[in-house]
């Protein structure tokens, strides 16, 4: 059985290596997003010698510490961790056949290392930066050790958990159903074996925030996407102006109760409104709950950080027609009932992948999240298989629940989310073209994110961005308010609007703009500065006022983005002390602006306009010979002198204009 299970291993992995290498181009690979660059940011620290953090878990820990691990041996390239995944589901596959020959025989180990070899989301995985690879290792080790040491067996159980806490209920019962021997010693020692494996996360999220969390503290989040107000079964993002910046909902929940909220304050505001809307339509409740538990047996691949069924355009490998998925899985399992349903293993195995629907269907449904579990269907299959091709006589009665289970899991009602996915990853691909300095391909892919997905207000709000850089304000214009139909609080998108309003000299809309973008994300200091230098140009001295001390109490003095605000702020304050006048607006107020920000040919075309309407202002005077020194014009500096004095201008002005800027 060794032999076996080492040819298994082995055709595993070379599939796998041929699959990183023919795949390589994927742009996902090198542009982590969401969940894979945390994790990477998180393992970085990791690997730099950051082993502990000051904050407890916001997210299970163990796949970034095996991350640093990888990246402290074979250094920091995300592309060096796959190769060490790919090994892992050569040894989850190798082992999965040893396991299944040992205990049904070895058409059990040749169909369950098969299965896992050529299971398509399992060589898809190997080539993400995320958990699910180590978890299902984890978990065909906790069965390997169960076997007959209950409390290794234990310990490897809950290490999957702390790579993904789901897996543990069904872990558990798996683990428990493949032991040799019952009991309650056997049961006691199991449980023994979790608990310290998962035991020192929990001391030290005691630690870090004084509160018992066993493994991560983001199930409140997570149970607020599964069931909150927008709950539609998948993953729905946190509402609020951080975005996808902010996937634990602490902002969010800060701006909303109007504090700085920790981690745990956070996690349990969301659980919090998410049994408030539970309690408020228990039927809804249900629905979603019955949703979420058949969408996780059904054999889309629901999408969240990854999709398989986007990024297999980047793989050859993954496009053969004959490498099963999960509803190949389901219904070869299901041949095991008519001739092993009584039998401990065969049936904790399938009790194992409902335990974690049902966990599952707590939170939310992704295919990452139910990847791990595949192992169990896998082993089942052996099993039934197995047993099929022993008992002739009852094939038809083997075949019938295999039939019940395509029936009734394959219709695919979930694909109406999958023009919705390709627009999303669209959208990150757009992304990706923008941070290669590639508008034109990042129009492209925001323009079929729309295609495929119209709601996509995050693409919208992209896409009308580089079109009012191209220009082309009407367009911009058009995409902004879609946007905002959607998401009437976006800040970006407001701030935006606003910037389109203030280029057509709409100065009071585009004001409208800046202060609803402010009253979004008080955090957006771009906005509070477009709010302030409009209100300036508009005249409006003590509004600029106003908001400037704002900004700059928000970025500090220094700040580069400043510069402008506190030059305008000192000019005012000048010209208040000597009497000038100061809610001017139009061309001086448009000088001031280009002058603080180092403009200063456009400076001198503003005032100079300036002058056209008041030629003896002193105020602009005064500011284009401080123009004509900065340029070390000579002649320029003695005309405007001369004209600035002989306009009744000051003198103890000229002095200290000579070191301002």
């Amino acid at each position: 059985m060794l032999r076996l299970a080492l040819f298994v291993g082995c055709l595993a992995l070379l599939i796998r290596v041929i699959y990183l290498i023919e795949s390589a181009e994927n742009p996902f690979r090198e542009h982590l997003l969401l969940d894979a660059r945390h994790y990477h940011l998180w393992a970085a620290r990791i690997a730099g010698g950051a082993w502990i953090g000051s904050e407890p878990f916001l997210q299970a820990p163990l796949y970034p510490y095996f991350l640093g691990l990888c990246y402290a041996l074979l250094g920091s390239e995300p592309a060096r961790a796959l190769w060490v995944q790919a090994l892992l589901g050569a040894l989850t596959a190798g082992a999965g056949a040893y396991l299944a020959g040992r205990r049904w025989g070895r058409i059990a180990a040749w169909t369950t290392g098969l299965l896992l070899v050529l299971y398509q989301p399992g060589i898809f995985y190997s080539g993400v930066l995320l958990a699910p690879v180590l978890a299902a290792a984890l978990l065909m080790l906790a069965l390997l050790l169960g076997r007959r040491h209950s409390f290794w067996g234990g310990l490897a159980t809950g290490l999957a958990a702390l790579a993904h806490p789901l897996l543990l209920p069904g872990g558990l019962i798996a683990t428990y159903a493949i032991t040799e021997r019952r009991g309650r010693r056997r049961l006691l020692a199991l449980l023994a074996g979790c608990a310290l494996a998962i035991a020192p996360a929990t001391l030290y999220n005691a630690v870090a925030a004084g509160a018992f969390i066993p493994i991560a503290a983001n199930a409140g989040v997570n149970l607020h996407i599964g069931h909150g107000p927008r709950a539609t079964g998948f993953y729905v993002p946190p509402a609020g102006p951080h975005g996808t910046g902010d996937i634990h909902g602490i902002a969010q929940a800060s701006a909303i109760t109007g504090r700085d909220l920790s981690p745990v304050e956070a996690s349990r505001f969301w659980r919090a409104r998410a049994w408030e809307a539970m309690r408020e339509d228990p039927l809804r409740t249900l629905q979603l709950t019955a949703r979420k538990l058949y969408a996780f047996l059904q054999g889309y691949e629901v999408p969240q950080v990854e999709s398989l069924g986007f990024e297999r355009r980047y793989s050859t490998v993954l496009r053969l027609p004959f490498l099963p998925g999960w509803l190949a899985l389901l219904a070869l399992a299901m041949t095991g009932w008519a001739t092993r349903r009584r039998e401990r293993a065969y049936a904790g195995l399938l009790l194992a992948v409902a335990a974690t629907a049902i966990a599952g269907s707590l939170f939310f449904v992704t295919a990452r999240f139910r990847f791990p579990v595949h192992i169990y269907l896998a082993l089942a299959s052996g099993a039934g298989v197995a047993g099929l091709l022993k008992q002739r006589r009852r094939r038809a009665a083997a075949l019938l629940p295999a039939l019940g289970m395509l029936v009734l899991f394959g219709p695919a009602w979930s694909t109406a989310t999958r023009p919705t996915a390709h627009g999303e990853f669209h959208y990150r691909l757009g992304q990706i073209a923008e941070r290669e300095e590639d508008p034109r391909a990042a129009l492209e892919h925001y323009r079929q994110a729309l295609e495929h997905a119209p709601g996509n207000y995050e693409a919208a709000v992209r896409l009308g961005l580089l079109y009012a850089r191209a220009g082309n304000l009407d367009r911009a214009q058009a995409l902004l308010e879609g946007a905002l139909r959607y998401a009437p609080r976006h800040a970006r998108a407001l701030f935006t609007l606003g910037q389109v309003h203030q280029v057509r000299g709409a100065l009071d809309i585009a004001r409208a703009y800046y202060a609803e973008a402010v009253a979004a994300d008080p955090g957006h200091v771009r906005a509070l500065e477009s709010l302030a230098t409009c209100a300036y140009l508009a005249g409006d001295v003590a509004a600029a006022q106003q908001n400037g001390d704002t900004l700059l109490a928000q970025i500090g003095p220094k700040a580069p983005l400043g510069g402008r605000m506190r030059f305008v702020l000192g000019r005012l304050q000048e010209r208040r002390a000597h009497g000038w006048s100061l809610g001017r607006g139009g061309a001086r107020a448009e000088g001031d602006l280009a002058f603080g920000a180092g403009d200063w040919e456009t400076a001198r075309e503003h005032y100079r306009a300036a002058l056209e309407q008041e030629p003896d202002d002193l105020a602009t005077l005064l500011e284009l010979y401080r123009l004509a020194h900065r340029r070390q014009d000579a002649a320029a500096r003695d005309r405007w002198r001369a004209r600035y004095l002989s306009a009744g201008g000051p003198a103890d002005a000229l002095a200290p204009a000579d070191s301002r800027q």
